[in-house]
């Protein structure tokens, strides 16, 4: 349980949610650390995180990296991994080249999160997904419910690839951004999703945008 609101950075945006410049204290993803997921319950109980700065500092780096509050949570034969009552405020989250780009959840299965909301601003480069709350590629039980995310998303595209699947795709969501089936009830989004796409070099591939959740069933 969060038991205060806690401030890691101050001042990380300016008003229009662009980086401020100056330096931050980088934030590690809680989950997969040695790759042991996050299992059991996180209650934000209403308090507030503001100046998370998750970062990769090789935005080339083509090994998969998971960015935001968490990395990844949850697994199919456990109990579902639950978030709640959480917000990230004035927080900055920047992903690279296979990168898994979250402000709250990078990755999971078998997950409910609920009640949490980010604000801030989401930049990526090539990546494989980006959703402010949550990104998966996994199909176990994944339901957000009753979550808002008012962060601006910047995404620049120059290669469409999908190491793990073969299949090139690319998700990009203001919720959720997956290539796989999950639950979405009482959401909105209403941050600004911006997509550079500049001389890809696949003939085949997909980019999949929208403001709620890609590949998801919404209610």
């Amino acid at each position: 349980k969060l038991g205060a609101d806690i401030f890691l950075n101050e001042e990380v945006l300016n008003e229009n949610r662009e980086l401020n410049d100056g330096s931050y204290k980088g934030w590690k993803p809680i989950g997969y650390v040695n790759s042991i997921a996050f299992q059991g319950t996180f209650d934000g109980q209403g308090h507030t995180i503001s100046g998370l700065y998750s970062v990769v500092e090789d935005i080339d780096n083509e090994d998969i990296d998971l960015c935001g509050l968490f990395g990844y949570v949850g697994d199919e034969d456990e109990e579902p991994a639950i978030i709640k009552n959480v917000s990230i405020i004035d927080s900055y989250i920047k992903g690279g080249t296979k990168d898994y780009v979250s402000g709250l959840c990078a990755g999971g299965q078998n997950v409910s999160i609920s009640k949490c909301y980010f604000d801030g601003a989401i930049t990526a480069q090539d990546p494989l997904m980006v959703g402010a709350i949550f990104v998966s590629r996994y199909e176990n039980n994944q339901i957000i419910e009753s979550c808002y995310n008012q962060s601006n998303i910047n995404v620049s595209i120059t290669k469409i690839f999908d190491a793990l699947w073969g299949t090139p795709i690319i998700n990009i969501s203001g919720i959720g951004g997956t290539n796989t089936t999950h639950t979405v009830y009482k959401c909105y989004n209403t941050g600004d999703i911006t997509v550079a796409i500049n001389n890809v070099d696949q003939s085949l591939g997909m980019i999949s945008i929208d403001g709620i959740g890609s590949g998801g069933r919404i209610a």
